[in-house]
């Protein structure tokens, strides 16, 4: 049983990396700074999931479209 959750949660983490660093990618067509592009690009690549939490704090990264 322990191997399953074990199994679920890389699951998760995986898919939820492997979509912050799309989300990363499409945030650089939208409006921002580009620093905090490079910044969210980084922290997806390097830290995964933890990028959301990047996404959900920093305001001013991945506005209004160009």
């Amino acid at each position: 049983m322990l191997a399953v959750i074990f199994a679920m949660f890389m699951l998760i983490w995986m898919f939820a990396g492997i979509a912050g660093l799309i989300m990363s990618i499409v945030c650089f067509g939208y409006g921002g700074s580009t620093a905090y592009k490079i910044v969210g690009l980084v922290i997806s690549l390097f830290l995964g999931p933890f990028y959301w939490l990047y996404y959900i704090v920093n305001k001013d990264y991945c506005t209004t479209i160009k």
